[in-house]
């Protein structure tokens, strides 16, 4: 009879400490949230500095769930990767894109617009610190998959063949980016309007090759 107690106030014992952890789970996970949401109005709000720091305690309190493969942790990420990025740390915020990347890639289809959009801000990051081949890499994988969610005149897929030219410009592959560029024009003609910003943005980028090539 003592050894069936024994054993019973283990177990309870047991059911509570697990609980404990559970109610400290869930605490954590709240807390985490709360914190996100905090950080998602403050980069809305362009205040990058509040944002990052938000991010970074809602990243602390999802770390102690254990729970790596949580979407709200690759938020997380995300948000703390583009604070960064504002704030010119380009090595943090390449950093927190790729944690960010690698969490979506296990939690969302690989042809998703959320890997489309991390793909093309490492493409920008990698630009920013002159590293054209890996920019040109990053931007090329965000159009590829661009190119199987959107048709081929939007916005999206315009940014990214703008992107791809700039970038081939500066590595010296003036014939890929003048088809690139090419591809951003006659996107945005048909976006844009012949007179827009835009458009004239894209000739301008066009003359800039073609100087570069020495045809006038």
């Amino acid at each position: 009879m003592r050894r069936i107690y024994l054993i019973w106030s283990l177990l309870i014992v047991t059911l509570s400490l697990n609980g404990q952890i559970l109610d400290s789970i869930s605490n954590d996970s709240l807390k985490g949230a709360s914190h996100l949401k905090q950080a998602q109005a403050l980069v809305f709000e362009a205040k990058f500095q509040d944002a990052r720091q938000e991010a970074t305690k809602a990243l602390s309190y999802f770390k102690r769930t254990k729970d790596t493969l949580n979407k709200q942790m690759a938020q997380s990420y995300y948000l703390l990767a583009l604070s960064e990025s504002n704030l010119r740390n380009i090595k943090g915020a390449l950093d927190n894109y790729k944690k960010s990347l690698d969490i979506f890639m296990d939690l969302e289809p690989r042809n998703d617009t959320t890997i489309a959009n991390l793909y093309n801000n490492l493409g920008v990051n990698y630009g920013f610190i002159a590293s054209l081949d890996s920019a040109e890499y990053y931007h090329t994988q965000a159009l590829a998959i661009r190119k199987k969610l959107y048709s081929e005149n939007s916005k999206p897929i315009l940014a990214s063949y703008q992107n791809i030219g700039v970038i081939q410009t500066y590595s010296g592959k003036y014939f890929d980016a003048i088809q690139s560029t090419k591809k951003f024009l006659a996107i945005s003609q048909v976006l844009n309007g012949e007179k827009s910003p835009t458009t004239a943005k894209a000739y301008n980028n066009l003359g800039t090759i073609y100087k570069k090539l020495g045809s006038y």
